[in-house]
């Protein structure tokens, strides 16, 4: 079979720099997302489903940005708003997943991001979310979803990063991420935990020759040994939502350039 689809997507922003290191600004745009081939894929049979239908949104953002020079600081605040109409949403049924379109969603919420020079070497940065995404009309033959949080979606991110950098290229970065709770299922009835990861990377560089460097880095990902999914199977059944991600764990790397 054969399926054909055509959308025009655009945006537009403005920006005004009310003060030489402050600027405020506003963004909109559209989008349109086609069904890949797996989200195609037909629970009736072989062939396309010829149930799915494309995605579109529409974005809104307004937010300030700027630098304030006597603490050495940057931000970015952003209030943003998406509605989305029939978006696709996973599900699974005989143990593979399948794809559905679910109506309209609303995406609200607040984006903050800071970067503060503490010194000549150290670096603090900080990127915090807080949102609301809701199903605003999603029914099936038998439920209605109206309300309902969005499965997969947790309303609150908070990824913090202190780095500490020499001239040399010697570092060391502590990161420590925060991933709120989600529902793994449109009926909200299944909840996911959320969970606070603690990560550790140092490296540095050798000059070999005048064309010549060797880098090399070391890193421990899950410092507290904390337990959390790496992936979340959305809709699934008999209770099979959780991918669990690994425990402490050791990685490095090394570069030669020339």
């Amino acid at each position: 079979g054969q399926r054909t689809f055509n959308e025009w997507s655009g945006s537009a922003g403005l920006s005004y720099r009310y003060r030489p290191q402050h600027q405020a600004y506003i963004n909109t745009g559209t989008a349109f997302e086609t069904p890949t081939f797996s989200e195609f894929a037909n629970p009736a049979g072989g062939g396309f489903n010829p149930s799915v239908e494309p995605q579109k949104a529409w974005n809104r953002e307004v937010g300030l940005r700027g630098y304030i020079e006597p603490l050495a600081l940057d931000y970015d605040v952003a209030l943003f708003s998406v509605r989305v109409r029939d978006e696709l949403v996973p599900y699974d049924e005989g143990g593979r997943t399948f794809y559905q379109n679910a109506g309209d969603t609303n995406r609200d919420g607040v984006e903050l991001a800071l970067g503060w020079q503490l010194a000549d070497q150290w670096r603090l940065d900080s990127a915090l979310t807080l949102a609301r995404y809701e199903f605003d009309e999603f029914a099936t033959p038998s439920e209605r979803f109206d309300g309902n949080r969005i499965p997969g979606l947790p309303e609150q991110t908070w990824v913090n990063q202190l780095t500490w950098e020499n001239l040399d290229e010697r570092f060391a970065t502590l990161e420590t991420e925060y991933v709120g709770d989600l529902v793994a299922d449109n009926a909200n009835e299944t909840s996911v935990d959320s969970y606070w990861l603690v990560n550790l990377r140092v490296g540095d560089g050798w000059q070999l020759s005048q064309q010549t460097r060797l880098s090399a880095y070391v890193g421990l990902r899950n410092l507290l040994d904390e337990e959390h999914y790496s992936n979340v199977r959305l809709n699934g059944t008999f209770g099979r939502f959780y991918e669990p991600a690994p425990g402490r764990s050791v990685y490095g790397g090394v570069e030669l350039s020339f």
